[in-house]
């Protein structure tokens, strides 16, 4: 069994740079998400908020790929209360990218 990194300081990871991550992440990734055709690849998601960036800006199918097992929990927290036509949107997997076998 691998350790897990986060598995101490993930509810805590958005507390002490939540902000400052969301203002960057959208001047960074924004415009890019919103031209965005074919789907937006996260890797390396997190608790989520490049993919609920993403699924803000664009139309087109999120992947959210994050093989640490602390950390999917807050971003499944968030998908949870969003409208099912953006939780439809989404794929989370709980692998790495290798593992998800994205083509």
């Amino acid at each position: 069994m691998q350790p897990d990194d986060y598995a101490v300081s993930a509810e805590f990871y958005d507390v002490l740079q939540a902000r400052q991550d969301e203002i960057r992440v959208h001047h960074l990734y924004g415009r890019d998400a919103g031209r965005a055709r074919l789907g937006v690849l996260d890797i390396g998601a997190g608790t989520g908020r490049v993919t609920m960036m993403s699924l803000m800006e664009s139309r087109v199918g999120v992947h959210a790929v994050e093989p640490a097992r602390a950390m999917p929990a807050p971003l499944m927290t968030r998908l949870a209360s969003l409208p099912t036509e953006l939780r439809e949107r989404v794929t989370v997997h709980p692998q790495t990218l290798e593992e998800a076998a994205l083509h």
